[in-house]
């Protein structure tokens, strides 16, 4: 009787050795089968944020897009009375993009225009009095505001053109663009 309850005792030993390098085993293959979904996932993240960012870059070359930066006006030599403090985005675009058809198809035949508070579009880099004509105009909107300033521009401008002159002739005895101008050529 001494005998089996041994062997019965080596068995439950046994028995308990196995299942716990069973469950030894088992862990370690839940571990790397997590290990592995994880890379898996990480790497499907990686597609999803290469494709995304690179469905962006079509996008903005589609549009014409051709750089964008960030103005810093501390840089530039502005005369008086004008005195921006922030940094102001610019759009520069090509020629043959839906950007530059839009600002060509003007009545005006813009080159570029100051959409504040979002930035100034431009065909292709601007000449300095080009540029410093836009930011006269983004400190005169911010000045007054943009949208006090944008209704006075097109009310302006629609007074100019009922006065009998063409669109392109409003567009230069305009007042602010007067100003601009003048300010540019400073």
């Amino acid at each position: 009787m001494e005998y089996i309850k041994k062997a019965f005792l080596i068995l439950i030993l046994l028995a308990v050795l196995v299942m716990s390098s069973s469950f030894t085993y088992h862990s370690d293959s839940i571990y790397t089968i997590n290990a592995r979904l994880h890379a898996i996932v990480n790497e499907i993240e990686g597609t999803i944020q290469q494709s995304t960012i690179k469905a962006g870059e079509n996008m903005i070359q589609s549009l014409g897009i051709v750089q964008v930066e960030i103005l810093s006006t501390k840089n530039l030599d502005l005369p008086e009375p004008v005195d921006i403090e922030e940094a102001i985005p610019c759009v520069i675009v090509a020629s043959d993009s839906i950007f530059a058809w839009i600002l060509r198809a003007s009545p005006i035949n813009a080159s570029g225009i100051t959409l504040n508070p979002l930035g100034i579009i431009s065909i292709g880099e601007m000449p300095e009095e080009k540029l410093k004509e836009e930011l006269y105009h983004w400190w005169d909107a911010s000045r007054m505001g943009p949208l006090s300033y944008y209704a006075t521009y097109v009310l302006e401008f629609g007074v100019l053109c009922i006065k009998n002159l063409s669109s392109n002739d409003a567009y230069w005895n305009l007042p602010l663009e007067v100003t601009a101008k003048t300010y540019a050529t400073q």
